[in-house]
């Protein structure tokens, strides 16, 4: 059941990666140090939703943790960084 765990939370985190990631493209470069940023951010309810993805996939992969063992799981969830490439390309327009 943890393998299952792992990888339903590793798509979940992929996903809301690609979410905050296109939402924060689409704030001025410059205003990386800006402070106003994260408010900008907040009204974005992609970048939001992307931020609720993400909470809800940690809590898979901590429960997968909790419930399997660590070096089943740990190379589950590097497939996140897999899904966000490939729901970033799929955003962009890319195959």
């Amino acid at each position: 059941m943890s393998p299952i765990l792992a990888l339903c939370a590793s798509v979940i985190i992929g996903t809301g990666a690609a979410l905050q990631h296109r939402a924060a493209s689409e704030e001025d470069p410059h205003a990386v140090m800006d402070p106003r940023l994260i408010f900008r951010l907040l009204r974005r309810r992609t970048w939001v939703l992307g931020i609720t993805t993400s909470i809800l996939g940690f809590v898979l992969q901590a429960s997968a943790i909790a419930t399997g063992r660590l070096v089943v799981i740990a190379p589950i969830m590097t497939l996140n960084v897999l899904v966000a490439l490939v729901v970033s390309a799929r955003h962009a327009g890319r195959r």
